[in-house]
């Protein structure tokens, strides 16, 4: 819950033959139509499958586009954990003049950066399983410089939530959301549950590692200058945690067999044949996921096949409401996790960004 560090961003790549990096497999191509004008993905533009794009009126006056574009065809668009869309495209544009009714002209291919509302349509790789990881608002831990335990969210820390359900409405279909059972996360998960139409599902096992219960209703000044100490142990004893709290083994236990249960209700299955790190996946799934620095990057750690270590919230250290997306892709028999986006918090305000 506490701690520093930078964070990365990561997107889809392109690569110099307009390929995705990320191959695509069965299952992995999704449209998610924003309500104009969807074509076939089976037309072809410079040999290479691709998908035409609208470009919505508005957007045609950006300045790395050719006169008289008025669509695109793109293999597949990118979303990148800048908040803007990548493509490899084919702009399709009016003869010279721009204006319309001549015959248009294919431009070459060039790599574009397109405003994340430009599009009417969208193409997104995602696997048979995708995971949305988004941390809770800001909590205010200290009413008064009286710490809580399980605290509610600050007012910045609910409109940081809203403005996580105004992007969350655009993330296309999900099939669950799952949120921990303390304050801070049931309050950011309120807003996007409602924006996704969606019931949340309480998943005990996400829950933060647990404070030192007699922290509760303790002066501030005091925790703040424990955890400073504790920080500062010798490494078997970070292991133990916070004294009097949770342990950080146990903690990384409870959230691993928690998520790897709840995943094989969902046939989600590791494979038996000594490859710890691949997955047997019987159905596509979209799952967001709403809790905590300390879980998400548990559950991030473990996916990627990580070595825990007893500082996951500086290692994977997302800001408040900061967003996170982890999805398979085949490899060899099986399918393994790869982490495409962490700690986005393009929804923000620089203002608004806090840890």
């Amino acid at each position: 819950m506490f701690g520093g560090g930078n964070h990365r961003r990561q997107g889809y790549g392109v690569s110099p033959h307009g390929h995705t990096t990320d191959r695509l497999h069965p299952g992995q191509q999704r449209i998610e139509d924003g309500g104009a004008h969807q074509t076939s993905t089976d037309s072809r533009i410079g040999g290479l499958p691709s998908v035409e794009i609208p470009i919505r009126d508005d957007a045609r006056a950006q300045p790395k586009w050719p006169v008289g574009a008025e669509r695109m065809h793109t293999e597949v668009i990118y979303e990148g954990g800048d908040g803007q869309l990548q493509a490899q495209v084919w702009m399709i544009v009016a003869d010279g003049s721009g204006t319309r009714g001549t015959p248009p002209r294919v431009v070459p291919p060039t790599v574009v950066v397109v405003p994340y509302w430009a599009a009417t349509t969208r193409v997104t790789t995602v696997g048979p399983v995708e995971l949305i990881l988004v941390r809770h608002g800001q909590p205010d831990w200290a009413p008064g410089r009286i710490a809580s335990n399980n605290p509610h969210l600050t007012d910045l820390g609910k409109s940081q939530a809203e403005l996580t359900a105004r992007v969350a409405a655009g993330w296309g279909k999900i099939d669950e959301i799952w949120m921990s059972p303390l304050n801070r996360a049931r309050e950011t998960a309120a807003p996007i549950a409602e924006a996704l139409g969606i019931k949340p599902e309480l998943q005990e096992w996400t829950e933060e590692i647990g404070n030192p219960p007699d922290w509760e209703g303790s002066p501030i000044d005091l925790i703040e200058d424990a955890w400073v100490k504790a920080n500062l142990r010798p490494m078997d004893e970070l292991w133990k945690g916070m004294p009097g709290g949770e342990s950080f083994r146990d903690f990384h236990y409870r959230v691993v067999q928690g998520l790897e249960r709840a995943f094989g209700q969902r046939s989600i299955r590791r494979l038996e044949d000594g490859q710890p790190h691949l997955w047997e996946i019987a159905d596509e799934r979209r799952i967001v996921i709403v809790a905590h620095g300390g879980t998400n990057a548990v559950i991030t750690g473990a996916l990627l096949g990580l070595e825990p270590t007893p500082w996951e919230w500086d290692r994977f250290d997302s800001p408040h409401t900061g967003v996170a997306r982890i999805a398979t892709l085949r490899i060899a028999h099986g399918s393994a996790f790869s982490l495409k986006v962490f700690g986005d918090v393009t929804h923000l305000d620089k203002a608004m960004v806090t840890r």
